[in-house]
């Protein structure tokens, strides 16, 4: 039966087909990402209300925590809520996102939203450029920071 042609699904039956789904390996996780992932100083995270955690990074569709202790440490699977706080000038913005365990280990959780906000791809990337940038904040960039945490914050 390996190698045999389906006609009705033009694939490969057997190990074939295991084969042709496979991600080539030389491609690497950045590369298969649908967001880019952005390490960001000015963002504080806390797991399920109890656990302050280090940001390792974040992307528009989960998070990397850090610093989890393993005893309190949510299982791969289990749905979390990973409470953000954002620097924005001289306060901080708090953002709840609820999501569920893809990763965890070694002090890390791995978080993928349950629905992430639509507006998660621009503000990191304006988050980013604002901590890349030599002036301390852009006046404009500041702005939209502040409009698009506005439709996030609780």
């Amino acid at each position: 039966m390996d190698g045999r042609q389906d006609k009705s699904k033009g694939a490969i039956m057997g190990q074939g087909l295991l084969r042709k789904t496979r991600v080539p390996e030389e491609l690497g996780a950045a590369e298969r990402r649908k967001y880019p992932r952005y390490k960001l100083a000015g963002v504080r995270a806390t797991l399920n209300n109890s656990i302050a955690c280090g940001l390792v990074d974040i992307a528009a569709e989960g998070v990397l925590l850090s610093g989890v202790p393993l005893k309190e440490s949510p299982r791969s699977g289990d749905n979390c809520l990973v409470a953000l706080r954002i620097a924005v000038g001289s306060r901080e913005v708090p953002v709840l996102v609820r999501g569920r365990v893809v990763r965890e280990g070694r002090g890390q959780v791995a978080v993928h939203y349950a629905q992430p906000a639509a507006v998660w791809p621009r503000l990191l990337e304006l988050m980013a450029e604002r901590e890349s940038a030599a002036a301390p904040s852009l006046p404009k960039t500041q702005a939209e920071i502040e409009t698009l945490l506005s439709n996030l914050s609780v």
